[in-house]
């Protein structure tokens, strides 16, 4: 239900385990037809200046939705099954509950298979996938678009019912899925997959498609043109559009990967301390190179990676941890990553720096809170407590301008550890209503109230008058588990060796939602 990119203090554990195991007990209201709610924004980082709006949904309706899908899980695999090119098809995940049958490396001689005999390659980018799915067109890609349309209110239709519990997560709305929950990937399959099969009559089966991209190979380049206007067609169909500047023909052969990936990647890391130095130097340098060479790559994320999985000698731990500090002031985006590999580095017996990482950590709240930049602030906050390091009051001040849910459940708990003093509640007290859990703030409204924070803004406890949520505080529900000195990032599902193999020129980097 979570977003992958949170910290992982967030979590739907508890509320998972009280669902499965007592389904039957649930108040009415997380059943109701009537009942709407609104997603809580978060803003992540991409790369460059851009910026991806993630979304959580109420608990109370997503409910409905998560079981939908698992109770009809066998259709929907049954349906998705049979794209022709999909490699993101929706399988049960050990992590999660649902990821993509393939990540973003496999595909690598399925590439170069299809492009086998071909002159010309055409990668298509969905533009805005998520965002842009019509929640009316789940029916539309499971029953076709005249049995939806003949059967709007008829709720033994999978595509119907899927239809009203997505709606149901984000007030009513029917133009876009939230970026984040599982059950967002298993929609945009049902919909690309009715898209893929049409597809296939006309373009053939020399292609294949990971989450929202294209890529197709041709003997010729009007035959990729006339697939290209195919597809602009097929996806008008579903109300969705081709991204322009992510949409293009090429001549084959093209590069197997990116010049700064391959540089990198075969730059050594010695055993040698002193010659592993220079050569962490050089790492350093040529990234420092490269990222402003292309912008809008992850040159510097790639980077950190690569010195995650070095082993680094314990004299140049310090020297490690400088290089660090320098590529998450560049690029705040890293911060996960850079946190991830201090752990390691302390685990292995280094001792951290932590008025220079204190340091990091509050130019980072300086300058992003005002911008509402929540993914940077929130991990820059959870590292803070983490590693008990104390707000400046020039960040303090900041945090006001953040109007986050994220943000502010860690702001109250770096204040309840001391580490925020002069912090200004202001806005997370008018938030203490029985509105508010029905509202885009809902979950600081109730995390708030159940680790005892802040009281509620009526007389009566607000979270106990409301039905579904006074359910969850009886039962010990908490989607926040306070940071500890002992809290870890867990690895990523995809390490450095595994680094997708681009087939593409750089400038066709690619936006996977």
């Amino acid at each position: 239900m979570f977003p992958a990119e949170l910290p992982p203090c967030f979590s739907t554990s508890s509320f998972a385990g009280l669902v499965a195991t007592q389904y039957a007990s649930l108040p009415k209201v997380f059943t109701s037809a009537s009942l709407r709610t609104k997603l809580l924004k978060h803003s992540f980082t991409r790369v460059g200046i851009y910026r991806r709006p993630l979304g959580i949904p109420n608990p109370l309706s997503f409910v409905l939705l998560a079981k939908e899908v698992a109770d009809s899980w066998a259709d929907i695999s049954a349906h998705t099954q049979q794209s022709p090119y999909s490699l993101s098809i929706p399988v049960a995940s050990g992590k999660r509950a649902i990821k993509p049958k393939h990540d973003m490396s496999d595909p690598l001689e399925r590439r170069l298979k299809i492009r086998t005999g071909a002159r010309f390659c055409l990668r298509v980018d969905i533009s805005q996938c998520y965002p842009s799915l019509y929640t009316h067109s789940i029916p539309w890609a499971l029953h076709t678009k005249n049995v939806a349309k003949a059967r709007r209110k008829d709720n033994s239709l999978l595509g119907n019912r899927l239809d009203l519990q997505v709606r149901r997560c984000q007030d009513a709305q029917t133009i876009g899925v939230p970026i984040g929950p599982d059950t967002s990937l298993v929609i945009s399959e049902i919909i690309l997959t009715a898209i893929d099969t049409e597809l296939a009559k006309s373009v053939g089966p020399r292609g294949l498609r990971f989450i929202d991209d294209y890529e197709f190979c041709f003997s010729t380049f009007a035959d990729a043109d006339r697939a290209l206007s195919r597809i602009q067609n097929l996806l008008e169909d579903y109300e969705l559009r081709v991204n322009p500047r992510k949409t293009q023909i090429f001549e084959l052969p093209a590069a197997l990967d990116t010049e700064w990936a391959s540089e990198i990647r075969l730059l050594p890391v010695a055993r040698n301390a002193k010659t592993q130095r220079f050569q962490l130097t050089r790492i350093f340098d040529r990234a420092a190179v490269l990222s402003k060479e292309y912008t809008s790559e992850t040159v510097l994320k790639y980077t950190v990676a690569k010195i995650r999985n070095a082993r680094v000698a314990p004299a140049n731990r310090s020297f490690v941890e400088s290089l660090l500090l320098q590529i998450l002031a560049a690029d705040p985006s890293v911060i996960a990553e850079v946190l991830q590999t201090l752990i390691r580095l302390a685990a292995a017996g280094h001792k951290l720096d932590t008025q220079q990482l204190g340091e990091a950590l509050n130019s980072i709240v300086e300058a992003h809170a005002p911008q509402r930049h929540d993914n940077e602030v929130a991990w820059a906050l959870w590292a803070c407590i983490r590693f008990q390091t104390k707000l400046t009051r020039e960040a303090v001040d900041a945090l006001r301008e953040c109007k986050s849910a994220v943000v502010g459940i860690l702001a109250l708990d770096a204040q309840k550890n001391g580490l925020a003093d002069g912090l200004d509640t202001t806005w997370y007290q008018s938030l203490m209503d029985d509105q508010e859990l029905r509202d885009q703030n809902w979950l600081l409204s109730y995390e708030a109230n159940v680790h005892g924070w802040l009281k509620s803004n009526s007389p009566k406890d607000h979270v106990t008058q409301d039905p579904g949520f006074a359910f969850l505080k009886t039962k010990g529900v908490r989607f926040y588990r306070p940071v500890t000195r002992t809290s870890a990032i867990p690895s990523k599902s995809v390490t450095f060796k595994k680094k997708k193999a681009k087939l593409l020129p750089p400038s066709m980097a690619t936006s996977i939602p």
